[in-house]
């Protein structure tokens, strides 16, 4: 038993450092791809959504990703509880930055921040969405899959990303290729997880 707990988790270790160095280097292509299309400042003003994303972003989880992945026994109703607490803090700050969105884009000065601050705020929920299942596979040291998850939604992204900032779509470039790689990576984990909430 310990010694197949070690081969789970030296297996682990080594998709998770392929995981981290494919979807890095397929990214920084992308990114250096882009920043030839794209200028700075439409670089810039996605960037200035991202510090209200980030920040809401860490108050939904609340340490119970954390939590469920440590605790030695876990049940239904654990994974159950924490899926919905996150996905009600979710729509609730989603809520907050639609509200505040007007108002962030006129403290930079830059109208196009309304629309761009809500459609990117929908990352919240969809991260949201995915948190239980990431858990599950931590929790079975599949990271095998993981790696393929997040391998098929770097590329899926990066490729739509560089097309449409090809046929002039500039700075929605940047963001559909956000939400689009959250998206196909929270699909991807419901599917794999094989984990469907209950009431």
């Amino acid at each position: 038993m310990g010694s197949e707990l070690k081969d789970k988790t030296a297996k682990g270790i080594g998709w998770g450092f392929i995981d981290n160095l494919s979807n890095t280097g397929i990214m920084a292509v992308v990114n250096i791809i882009l920043a030839n299309i794209l200028s700075p400042e439409q670089f810039g003003i996605v960037a200035m959504s991202t510090i209200f994303i980030t920040l809401a972003n860490s108050l939904v989880d609340s340490g119970f990703t954390g939590a469920l992945t440590r605790k030695l026994e876990v049940t239904s109703k654990d994974f159950n509880t924490v899926f919905y607490f996150n996905l009600a803090v979710s729509f609730f700050l989603y809520a907050i930055l639609y509200f505040l969105s007007p108002y962030i884009a006129d403290f930079f000065s830059q109208p196009v921040l309304c629309d761009i601050v809500r459609i990117l705020s929908l990352s919240l929920i969809i991260n949201a969405l995915s948190i239980v299942q990431k858990v599950i596979l931590i929790r079975k040291l599949d990271f095998k899959t993981q790696a393929f998850i997040s391998l098929a939604s770097s590329l899926t992204s990066g490729s739509a990303g560089v097309i449409m900032a090809l046929n002039g779509y500039g700075v929605w470039a940047l963001v559909v290729m956000q939400i689009l790689r959250l998206g196909v990576n929270t699909i991807l984990l419901w599917v794999c997880s094989k984990w469907f909430p209950t009431l």
